[in-house]
Parts: C-alpha cells; structure tokens; sequence
C-alpha cells in the first residue's frame, strides 16, 4: 500500500486526492468518484462515499492490520476534508512561468498549467485587482477541480490596514457517490506571502 506523501500532511484518507489532476478527465471512481443519484432502500454499505482511486490505494496506517471502521456520515466528512485540503494545495501551487500558446489545447490542460500564478502583485485593493483574482481562481478550479461542479468565487472582506488579507467563498456542488452536496468554502489571501487557507466548509446541504 502507497502511504501519504509528508509534503502534504493534510490530505486524509477517504477523500479523493489526485498526486497530479489533469483538468478533471479520469472517468468513474477515478477523480470525480461514482456520481450516481441516490436511491431508495439502499444499505448501509451503499451509502458509503464511493473514495477515489488513489484514495483506496492508500493507507494512512500502514502498521494496522485491518482498516478502521467507518459510517457513511464519516466517509462523507472524509471526502469533503479532502475536497478542501486539495483545493488549498491546489492554490498554493504557484504555476510555471513559461507562457503556453493558445494553439497548444492539450498542454493547457495538462499539469503544466496546475496552480495559479504568483498573484503579490495584483493591486486586492482595487475592483479591477480584485476580479482578476477571482477569475484566476475559479479558472483553476473548473480547469483542476472536477469534483466541483459549477464553482462560483465571491470575493468578500478585504483588509488593506494591517496585514493585507482577502476573504472569499467557493460555493459549488461537490460531486460524491451516493449523493451530490452543495457547499461553501470560506478562503482567505494572505496577500503579502501569496499563501491562500481553506479555513473550512461553511455549510452543506445534501442534494443538487
């Protein structure tokens, strides 16, 4: 069994992590999970959240001799953790500057593009500033994230007085097996060091 990579601490078992995303093509159970619609009179073991791949080939206690026991309430909070823990890394990963041509459709989905660009010198303080940021963050997360269906960016509080921060949200509907949900995820920019945190999911609701 592969054990988590120590560079990335936060990543938890029972969610889906992809080492390298590419803009969301694996297909079922791969990336995004089994998204099917929930039925009646399932059992227990089918309301469980369907992890990916990389996730079932995973062991985060590999000295353990048998895996631990969970419910369906814990392997739902399981993948959402790393909905959330995927979405941080991915905006703290700073993007390669070699400019791509638009001609290059393939290599503009691929992981040389993952991340975002270094964005210290994008002026928060102003509208325009602030709706590049925006953009560039909701482009990575449709381009990177496919666990998200139709993400949206609203950019919130922005604190220029003492240390330079910018608040936004990521509402979406997160695709998971056996029932999509709708969340909201609260960001914040530390502008001066370009270091983004997912503070957490600021509510779910089951459904889509």
């Amino acid at each position: 069994m592969l054990e988590r990579p120590s560079e990335h601490p936060r990543r938890r078992t029972g969610g889906v992590t992809t080492g390298f995303p590419v803009g969301g093509r694996m297909g079922p159970g791969g990336a995004t999970g089994e998204f099917v619609r929930p039925r009646a009179g399932r059992t227990e073991i089918e309301r469980m959240v369907q992890p990916s791949l990389i996730d079932r080939l995973t062991d985060a206690e590999p000295k353990s001799p048998r895996d631990p026991t969970t419910t369906p309430k814990d392997s739902a909070q399981a993948f959402r953790d790393a909905v959330q823990a995927d979405i941080e890394w991915l905006l703290n990963t700073r993007r390669s500057t070699v400019v791509v041509p638009e001609s290059y459709r393939e290599l503009l989905e691929s992981v040389h593009e993952f991340g975002l660009p270094d964005v210290t010198g994008i002026a928060v303080n102003t509208p325009q500033g602030r709706t590049m940021l925006r953009d560039l963050i909701q482009n990575a997360l449709e381009r990177f994230e496919p666990r998200l269906e139709s993400p949206v960016v609203r950019i919130g509080d922005v604190d220029v007085l003492s240390t330079p921060m910018v608040r936004f949200q990521v509402e979406a509907i997160l695709r998971m097996d056996p029932g999509p949900e709708h969340v909201v995820f609260d960001t914040v920019l530390e502008v001066a060091r370009g270091q983004y945190a997912v503070e957490g999911d600021a509510g779910t609701t089951p459904g889509a």
